[in-house]
């Protein structure tokens, strides 16, 4: 029995060391894993921080070009304002400046616009008082009817 008693012994302290290297196996095993996790969580804290830069220069950029674009058709409708002023028809103010007739009109209303300059000088420009759109966009040119219309026609009558 001795000899059994001394097998058992040698049995399980060769189990104990298989157990203890496993042990470390996983001990290392386990560090690596918790390592590879952390470069994981610390990646996507970086690209959320990324995300939120970029958003944050996205939302300066959008409000850098919106003074730009706020500033530039200001000027333009005062551009435009200015060629009107001087007797050109919105169809001729469209062929010099090669606007789209939406864009061309929506600049046309903006320079009719109360702007602080207009506040200090509340007269309509000579020329444009009582004058419809028509009118001014007449080829005969602003204040003359080239083609009265029967119904002024048949008022003059009366």
């Amino acid at each position: 029995m001795g000899q059994k008693s001394s097998g058992a012994a040698a049995a399980r302290e060769k189990a104990r060391q298989a157990r203890l290297k496993l042990d470390a196996d996983r001990d290392a095993r386990d560090r690596h894993v918790e390592e590879a996790v952390a470069q994981v969580i610390i990646a996507t804290d970086d690209i959320r921080a990324a995300d939120k830069a970029l958003a944050t220069a996205v939302a300066a950029a959008q409000s850098t070009r919106k003074r730009a674009v706020t500033g530039a058709e200001k000027a333009a409708a005062a551009a435009v304002g200015r060629l009107r002023a001087q007797g050109l028809t919105r169809q001729q103010i469209g062929t010099l400046t090669e606007l789209e007739p939406g864009r061309l009109r929506r600049l046309l209303q903006a320079s009719k616009a109360p702007t602080s300059e207009r506040s200090l000088n509340p007269e309509p420009a000579a020329g444009t008082v009582g004058q419809s759109n028509t009118e001014q966009d007449d080829p005969a040119g602003p204040g003359q009817n080239s083609t009265p219309s029967p119904t002024a026609a048949a008022r003059s009558d009366q």
